[in-house]
């Protein structure tokens, strides 16, 4: 069976960040979604796809949601 795809929002966070983590070494596939000023450096070191958008613009949401099976709002 394959694992859910997963959208975390909220990921450059101090919660977001280890819920991130935790889904990446369990092998899960993890979309971040990001404001473009947010430091990445640590979901740089994860296995992580990053997007770029803001959960107040609807557009950049109906985009990222596409083949997600759960979404983390972190």
């Amino acid at each position: 069976m394959n694992k859910p795809r997963i959208l975390i929002t909220g990921a450059t966070g101090f919660i977001g960040s280890h819920i991130t983590q935790k889904f990446a070494e369990e092998g899960h596939s993890v979309l971040c979604l990001v404001r473009e000023k947010s430091d990445l450096g640590f979901l740089k070191k994860l296995p992580v796809e990053i997007c770029y958008g803001d959960i107040k613009h609807i557009h950049d949401l109906i985009i990222q949601f596409q083949n997600i099976d759960f979404v983390v709002h972190a």
